[in-house]
């Protein structure tokens, strides 16, 4: 489970921001991937009341369906969200100040599925994600613009140039809007010094540009650990022209993050029977993992002859500290 909480000052009266917020058919105003709000139960606003939203995702849109648990105008909302992802339930309270109004809000979220895989960094990401929802809110409501009506439950968006958007996954030439989208969230966790919330999960290691020189970071899941060597092995999921594998063939790694550890590694690249047995071995100890890549696209790997096919086209990496032991010793 994760925690994410936090506040904003918002200079309007605290009934004119508890109304507006009390209607989550608003959202879409200031929830930027937010396409679509209605309520879905009769009568006034108030605690039973549900709303059903649609937040922008991809392969396919997320669908939402929050219920109000506690309602108190103009002091508190409590609800509840449901959705294939995640659960959360919280409350935004709404405090009258001189200045306006201090709007909070604190949340439990509580990850579903392969989502709980990324549990560990659901707190820092949804802290920033939420800020800027919040403070989008209050530039809305202090700009005086008006409220969009009730009625109208999309927001349309812009259409990208025809050939300028990425594949939804893309896993034979480059990752994924879905697959980015995943593997972003624990380099965010490195990159806000909540590497020891990762753990040995995901590590982020930076690799210097074959042409240009300079330095890129970039995260990848690990797939074995090896305690006495202190080895991490992972793949290049998509494959030897994958910009950061070709750079490593260049020139080796400079820098590795590994939970809460940061070293200057040695790397090398593993033999295809090593690689076999490094997928093996994680086939067998982590099946949920695997669950999660064939929802990426990564095809059928509990077949052998697949999974075979797959370490033949994907180069593993190993990294480990460079005054570790040299003997790669199995966990």
């Amino acid at each position: 489970m994760a925690h994410i909480e936090g506040e904003v000052l918002i200079h309007r009266p605290v009934e004119q921001v508890f109304d507006f917020v009390a209607d989550e058919r608003t959202e879409p105003t200031y929830n930027r991937n937010m396409t679509a709000a209605e309520k879905i139960t009769d009568g006034p606003i108030g605690v039973g009341t549900r709303f059903r939203s649609t937040i922008r995702s991809r392969p396919r849109p997320l669908h939402m369906v929050v219920e109000y648990t506690g309602f108190d105008r103009p002091h508190l909302i409590a609800s509840t969200t449901h959705s294939a992802a995640a659960e959360f339930s919280g409350t935004r309270t709404f405090t009258p100040i001189p200045a306006g109004t201090r709007l909070r809000w604190s949340w439990d979220a509580r990850p579903k599925g392969a989502t709980r895989l990324l549990a560990p960094v659901l707190a820092p990401i949804g802290a920033r994600q939420e800020r800027r929802m919040w403070t989008t809110l209050r530039d809305h409501l202090e700009a005086g613009a008006p409220a969009r009506p009730p009625g109208i439950t999309t927001v349309p968006t812009s259409a990208a140039p025809a050939g300028s958007r990425r594949p939804r996954f893309g896993l034979r030439r480059r990752p994924g809007r879905l697959a980015a989208g995943l593997f972003r969230l624990p380099l965010k966790a490195y990159q806000h010094n909540a590497g020891p919330a990762v753990g040995r999960t995901f590590l982020a290691f930076t690799h210097v540009g074959r042409a240009t020189g300079r330095p890129h970071r970039t995260v990848a899941m690990v797939l074995r650990y090896a305690t006495a060597a202190r080895e991490a092995v992972i793949v290049s999921a998509w494959g030897p022209q994958t910009d950061w594998y070709r750079n490593l063939q260049a020139h080796p790694a400079v820098q590795v993050q590994l939970g809460g550890q940061t070293f200057p590694p040695r790397q090398r690249f593993l033999t295809e029977e090593e690689a076999i047995e490094v997928a093996g071995r994680f086939r067998r100890e982590h099946p949920h993992r695997l669950r999660f890549f064939s929802v990426l696209g990564w095809g059928d790997l509990t077949d052998d002859e697949r999974l075979r096919q797959f370490v033949r086209t994907h180069p593993f990496v190993a990294f480990r500290p460079a005054d570790a032991p040299g003997a790669h010793a199995e966990r």
